[in-house]
């Protein structure tokens, strides 16, 4: 893991979170050497993707709002949805980590974003799909996820709008906007 303080990573994530974080981790490099892209980033973004996510949920409004991020009214709802950009600003604060590329992929893990990385889906995905996980519909994803980076993406983040559908959850507008951006780009 390099010079990164374990110890610290395990103590912000909390004894129960740190399998799924090394899930995730493991996850995020396999989906990466298939897609042949960075495998050791791929694993650093998926041990970290949820490093704000043991907050409790008023204090990550706070958090957010101390460090600039902008909040929103579904945000302000559903607190949890801030964990990723809370997470990537206390990477970033604590752990001196600075590749954007990466901070990104923590940054969007939860919502996703138009125009998301390779890196960027590799986590969204590899926090989806780690073998902990288990879901209807979670098996066909692990499939797509063996041919195509891409179409595992979309049709997780299908089952994910899905699921916020069927429970009658608020949708973040970023998700909206995803949604779009994945139809137009089956469209070229």
């Amino acid at each position: 893991m390099g010079e990164l303080d374990e110890e610290r990573i395990r103590s912000r994530c909390g004894a129960s979170n740190w399998q799924h974080f090394l899930r995730t981790a493991s996850t995020a490099a396999h989906l990466a050497e298939s897609a042949g892209l960075d495998v050791e980033k791929a694993r650093l973004a998926g041990l970290l993707h949820d490093y704000a996510r043991s907050e409790p949920r008023e204090r990550l409004v706070e958090m957010a709002e101390e460090r600039g991020i902008a909040v929103n009214e579904v945000e302000r709802q559903t607190p949890y949805l801030l964990h990723g950009p809370v997470g990537a600003s206390l990477v970033e604060e604590e752990l001196n980590v600075h590749d954007e590329e990466l901070l990104q992929a923590i940054r969007y893990h939860t919502i996703g974003r138009p125009g998301m990385s390779p890196l960027e889906k590799i986590v969204y995905l590899a926090d989806m799909i780690e073998p902990a996980r288990s879901f209807p519909g979670v098996e066909e994803i692990r499939a797509a996820a063996a041919r195509s980076l891409d179409e595992a993406f979309k049709l997780a983040y299908r089952r994910s709008l899905e699921h916020l559908l069927e429970s009658g959850k608020p949708l973040h507008p970023a998700t909206v906007d995803v949604w779009n951006w994945l139809n137009a780009e089956r469209k070229r």
